[in-house]
């Protein structure tokens, strides 16, 4: 019967995986945010349940772009033309600069923030 592996030392979690850059990227923040990209164009057309030949006639693209657009192929594609298909599906995209507080500054995307319920008194309060 074969032993288990056990390690010789604890193993320890790493503080903070980062798959694009562990995987040897040339540009691992600009890839980040094509794959962000992408899976944002993806989910707005499964939403709205848009066929790739509607999403190809919006944007321009062909539709094999589109093909590989939303299954995450996006290294032949440049940030801006991944922000102008946002665009053609009605998403207004905004580059935002400020001070990091760090000596080099990240790039990265920001979700939306969601929209804050409202709030009203309960009778009696």
């Amino acid at each position: 019967m074969n032993k288990p592996f056990l390690p010789t030392e604890p193993v320890r979690p790493r503080e903070h995986v980062d798959l694009v850059r562990d995987l040897g990227t040339e540009d691992a923040d600009e890839l980040r945010v094509k794959f962000d990209l992408s899976r944002r164009i993806a989910l707005e057309v499964e939403d709205r349940d848009l066929s790739q030949a509607a999403v190809a006639e919006m944007t321009g693209l062909k539709q094999p772009d589109i093909s590989r657009i939303t299954n995450g192929l996006v290294k032949d594609y440049s940030v801006w033309r991944l922000m102008r298909v946002m665009a053609a599906l009605g998403h207004d995209v905004a580059i935002e600069v400020f001070p990091s507080g760090e000596p080099m500054g990240t790039i990265y995307t920001v979700d939306e923030p969601e929209p804050e319920a409202e709030v009203t008194n309960a009778p009696g309060m």
